[in-house]
């Protein structure tokens, strides 16, 4: 879909332009705190889903958990992360 939208760009930018920005409201599920539960989608396969556990495992674990909304990640829509960097500092 994304290549669809970066191709529509060409022919008229503006409306490419909000449909991008309207995707990008949506990265809500890609927070670091709610990736980790890709580790649990059975339609992914068991490296993806070990490598998310490890990483995890062994990311530092804070003393506290700020409140407050989580951040969106910031990333360029041609270089989709993988989901392994999208956890921990």
């Amino acid at each position: 879909m994304r290549r669809y939208m970066t191709w529509y760009e060409k022919e008229c930018k503006e409306i490419a332009g909000a449909a991008i920005t309207s995707c990008k409201r949506h990265l809500w599920y890609l927070t670091e705190e709610l990736v980790v539960l890709c580790i649990f989608n059975e339609n992914l396969s068991v490296t993806t889903r070990f490598l998310v556990a490890h990483k995890l495992f062994n990311t530092p674990k804070p003393n506290e958990f700020p409140p407050g909304k989580p951040s969106f990640p910031d990333f360029n829509i041609e270089e989709i992360p993988l989901l392994l960097s999208l956890i921990g500092p």
